[in-house]
């Protein structure tokens, strides 16, 4: 259940009414079966984060933010790691 904006620097928590809300799945090992871990997760952006950030696939296993290019400011990039 998503309770608050991924951005750890942010934390604001969630309204379904803004931002952005992505459904993310992961790759499981050939061992582990679907019924046994669950391959879906949600991410949710708060309206101000989803203006400066985007989600950025880095591989089947995981998923994190990078700057939107409509964000001119530097700012520290943070990663949502989805693999155990």
């Amino acid at each position: 259940m998503i309770t608050h904006c991924c951005n750890p620097d942010c934390r604001l928590p969630f309204n379904f009414e803004e931002g952005r809300l992505v459904r993310f799945c992961k790759a499981l090992p050939n061992d582990v079966s679907p019924e046994s871990e669950h391959p879906v997760e949600h991410f949710w952006l708060c309206g101000g984060c989803s203006k400066r950030y985007e989600f950025e696939y880095e591989s089947r296993l995981n998923l994190k933010l990078k700057s939107s290019a409509k964000e001119s400011s530097p700012a520290r990039i943070p990663e949502l790691v989805t693999a155990a």
